[in-house]
């Protein structure tokens, strides 16, 4: 019994680390074509785009009274929240985590933000990046703000 328990476990094991590996795969060799972007948040030449995903999550805002009677929800950062998924053999799987967090290990010369940093981690190894807003373009008729974000960690 323990020998055919040993077996099922070890098959697990290895189906995981399959699946994981086959994910990592389709993931490289994904083709991205980026969506057409306004001028001023066009990525410089070079940049490349890597990878797709799909997000579902929430953005984060608290209101507080101002001075003069009214209410602000843009008084503190937004708290974004978000999971990323790609496909898998027709299955979402998460890839990424989207959240805001204190940057760990900044680039020499960025202040971190007492609400920290736009953050991105990675769901198969855990790895960080955290990014700062560096352009902005309003979308009325989408209600959603276009941004570029570059790297601000070392």
């Amino acid at each position: 019994m323990t020998s055919n328990f040993s077996k099922m476990a070890s098959f697990r094991s290895l189906f995981a680390a399959a699946l994981t590996v086959a994910s990592l795969t389709a993931a490289s060799a994904q083709t991205v074509t980026p969506p057409p972007t306004p001028t001023d948040i066009t990525p410089q030449a070079g940049n490349t785009a890597f990878l797709v995903g799909h997000a579902i999550g929430s953005q984060g805002y608290t209101c507080l009274p101002t001075t003069t009677g009214g209410t602000s929800w843009t008084v503190n950062p937004p708290r974004p929240e978000a999971t990323l998924f790609t496909d898998l053999f027709g299955q979402p799987v998460e890839i990424i985590t989207h959240f805001a967090s204190i940057n760990e290990n900044p680039k020499p010369g960025v202040t971190v933000p007492l609400g920290g940093n736009a953050t991105w981690q990675s769901s198969l190894d855990t790895s960080k990046v955290w990014a700062s807003q560096s352009a902005m373009k309003r979308d009325l008729l989408a209600a959603v703000s276009w941004l570029m974000s570059l790297s601000c960690n070392a």
